[in-house]
């Protein structure tokens, strides 16, 4: 059954079947909320499903790959979407997992009267209490694009997570409503113009500008989540790009951008900052803008989801971002309150950050472990496994997943089949003696994985110095700072020593990737690795801020100077540097 849904079929007698009235404007609006000011007609389903398509091509699908698989192991998952739209998404869903039952819900009914029996629709107001028999009874929620309609995530956020099952999922897809262009004069842009107008008329409505931050402030502080994670998309607004995938999103998402003009007029116009005259010209040139296609236009997106309690893992996720055991910094950003020695932050920024980061390494070294221990793992009945350092867990996540029988964590000395460090070289002054302390916890034949980088980036080549002298410069700083501050620059040379030194370990082997820091190289892969890689970077100058200004090798306005110009590079992909990594494995005898 196809899911393309047809405009005509889906908007026939809709104003009997939703309680839909006609604005002033000749638009047709839903009847019931007042404060709810985008369409519900003809020309607004067809906005609706050019904005979907663009969003499922830029997240690569529907929902993230590891929850469709949990899902398709379920006899009969119970999926809801909350502000359905058109409906295209639950219908396509409830096609992709056929033994699912589908609910969406929303205000109006403008969705398609063909879809799977296993899907079904009702009007409802998502601001109002749902049914109580709906409490516990979802695998999945799906929420999308809500910022228009909902004052506060605070109150509904809580009430969604009160539906899902334990083990269940949130999955919300929000935008950054602020536009960029890259390598433009933004001023110069009418569609940044054009956003700038949304923003104010949201502001004076009371919603947020930047939902996706507020979501995941929220349910990152909730008791009802444990697991958090967040991917962003940064969909091209227009066909500017040489990369045919993004070019086909930014052509989908050209048409969605031009819709814009009308579905917004109402909000805008309401907001009083500009005549209906002024508008029009604002709207007619984002058409043209768009059309045009040379300027790099890209929207933010975030997906964020998460896991209601009691999932896989013993070990709380996010537990710092809950501010437990966190105090705030005179920075602004929230740090651990335990020990003195761990300067890099602990806060929804720094999850965010490395979340990316995670993603970018597993790309890099083509997997979470090495083949040979992969191999071992899966040839024991019930594997135990221990992550040191986890951070945001994601490692621990998709190992848990990857090895469904495996117990991550448990009880202590000699009782792990593998123990995975990474990045630890900011926490750990002495690895010498957390390697002895580690080895006793392996069992006979267990294998140790340590993950750690050089304290430096490093140039592909002679030119690369010149092109990036500012990313240069700023590396230069670090290493001195992280010298000032007592920390090892070579951890993976420390680890080495004690492992080919040790007759407790066999097989001692040696892998070394350099992760790109932007996405400048020729090699497909590579490149793609410094895509995923880029705003792990642009991250990571924030990140070291308070080691380099305690340090007082540079200054506070020095340093914000130097760190805009280190983004410049990275943004620009100017000389190709690399951030050298060692995976260094090794077997207890």
């Amino acid at each position: 059954m196809s899911s393309i849904i047809n405009p005509t079929q889906a908007i026939a007698n809709i104003s009997v079947i939703s309680g839909v009235k006609e604005h002033k404007d000749g638009r047709l609006y839903n009847a019931s909320q007042e404060e709810y000011a985008l369409p519900a007609d003809q020309e607004e389903i067809r906005r609706l499903n050019s904005q979907h398509r663009a969003i499922v091509m830029s997240f690569n699908g529907h929902i993230p790959e590891d929850i469709k698989e949990d899902l398709s192991k379920k006899e009969k998952p119970r999926i809801l979407d909350v502000g359905c739209g058109t409906g295209i998404w639950a219908i396509e869903v409830g096609e992709q997992l056929p033994n699912s039952e589908v609910v969406g819900i929303d205000l109006v009914s403008i969705h398609s009267e063909h879809h799977p029996l296993n899907v079904k629709f009702q009007r409802m107001d998502i601001l109002e209490d749902f049914p109580k028999d709906w409490q516990g009874t979802f695998d999945l929620i799906h929420i999308r694009y809500l910022v228009v309609g909902v004052p506060n995530f605070d109150l509904l956020l809580p009430k969604i997570g009160k539906l899902l099952r334990p083990n269940g999922y949130l999955v919300s897809i929000e935008p950054d409503l602020v536009f960029k262009a890259e390598g433009y004069d933004e001023t110069t842009s009418v569609t940044i113009k054009f956003a700038t107008l949304v923003n104010q008329a949201l502001n004076k409505l009371g919603r947020p500008t930047l939902p996706s931050k507020v979501v995941r402030e929220v349910v990152q502080s909730s008791e009802l989540f444990d697991l958090v994670r967040t991917e962003l998309s940064e969909i091209p607004l227009s066909p500017w790009s040489d990369d045919e995938r993004m070019k086909e999103i930014g052509n989908e998402h050209r048409k969605t951008t031009i819709y814009h003009g009308s579905a917004f007029k109402r909000l805008v116009l309401n907001a009083g900052y500009v005549s209906e005259e002024e508008y029009d010209l604002v709207c007619k040139g984002v058409e043209e803008e768009v059309s045009d296609a040379k300027m790099k236009l890209i929207f933010p997106v975030w997906m964020n989801h998460q896991a209601s309690r009691a999932l896989l893992i013993s070990i709380p996720f996010c537990h710092s971002i809950r501010n437990s055991g966190v105090k705030e910094h005179t920075d602004g950003r929230g740090y651990n309150e335990t020990t003195g020695e761990y300067i890099l932050p602990a806060d929804r920024e720094e999850a965010a950050r490395s979340d990316f980061q995670h993603k970018a390494i597993v790309m890099l070294f083509q997997g979470l472990v090495p083949e040979h221990i992969q191999k071992s793992l899966s040839e024991k009945e019930k594997p135990r496994i221990l992550d040191v350092g986890r951070g945001t867990g994601c490692w621990s996540l998709d190992m848990a997943s990857q090895y469904p029988e495996a117990e991550v964590i448990g009880r202590w000395e000699n009782s792990f089949d593998l123990i995975y460090i990474r990045y630890l070289f900011m926490g750990v002054r002495d690895f010498t003696s957390l390697l002895e302390r580690l080895t006793k916890l392996l069992k006979p034949d267990g294998h140790l994985i340590c993950m750690e980088p050089t304290a430096y980036w490093a140039p592909v080549e002679e030119k690369d110095k010149e092109l990036a002298s500012m990313t240069i410069r700023y590396s230069d700083i670090f290493t001195e700072a992280m010298k000032l501050a007592g920390i090892d620059n070579d951890p993976p040379k420390v680890m080495r020593q004690y492992l080919d030194s040790n007759k407790d370990y066999k097989e001692v082997k040696n892998e070394y990737q350099g992760m790109p820091l932007s996405p400048c190289s020729d090699d497909e892969r590579l490149k793609q690795c410094g895509e995923t890689h880029l705003s792990n970077s642009i991250q990571m100058i924030q990140v070291f801020r308070r080691l380099i200004l305690e340090s007082k090798v540079i200054n506070e306005e020095e340093y914000d100077q130097l760190s805009a110009q280190v983004e410049v590079e990275f943004r620009e992909a100017k000389g190709e540097l690399v951030l050298p990594i060692w995976r260094i494995s090794a077997q207890k005898v």
